[in-house]
């Protein structure tokens, strides 16, 4: 089972404010109505007045789904830099300059393509393997300190826990 979830750091933040406050203003104006008549109006009023703001304010927020992209959690690679861009641009361009050659098998061409390549293939795996022992060493010092929330936490981010309740009331 895939999970989606929001990707914020990868959003148009400028677009989702514009559209959440559009969105969100009349919304306001409705609870400013609801709180300053609170007295005047019935309790039954208020509560179905209070449902509907719920409503309209899942509504309002629903925007984020225009403007920030949502995927997999471990779809986008943290681990993955400026070095690793630069790796795989160079193994590209090799891999044309090979293919415009003719695929040669030997000669300087095939050598740059392959060493350009290998170093590409090995950087990634050392950037993987540094991903794996950054958590492993935050969770060991977390259990050398004791600190039992931290250790929750990283392990928590490492492994995805389902959770177990989907709904809330109903």
């Amino acid at each position: 089972m895939n999970i989606l979830s929001f990707r914020c750091d990868k959003c148009d933040i400028l677009s989702y404010c514009h559209s959440t406050g559009i969105s969100l203003q009349p919304i306001l104006l409705r609870l400013e109505h609801l709180y300053q008549n609170k007295a005047d109006i019935p309790t039954d009023d208020v509560l179905s007045g209070i449902e509907s703001i719920y409503s309209e304010l899942i509504n309002g927020v629903s925007c984020a789904c225009l403007y920030v992209p949502h995927c997999a959690k471990n779809f986008f690679k943290f681990w993955w830099d400026e070095e690793l861009k630069c790796l795989k641009e160079a193994s590209v361009n090799t891999d044309k300059l090979w293919k415009a050659a003719g695929r040669p098998r030997c000669g300087p061409i095939f050598t740059e393509r392959q060493s350009s390549k290998s170093r590409y293939r090995q950087c990634i795996r050392d950037h993987q393997r540094a991903a794996v022992e950054i958590y492993t060493i935050d969770l060991h010092e977390a259990l050398l300190r004791k600190d039992g929330p931290n250790f929750w936490k990283v392990w928590r981010s490492q492994f995805n826990h389902l959770s177990k309740y989907d709904q809330v009331d109903g």
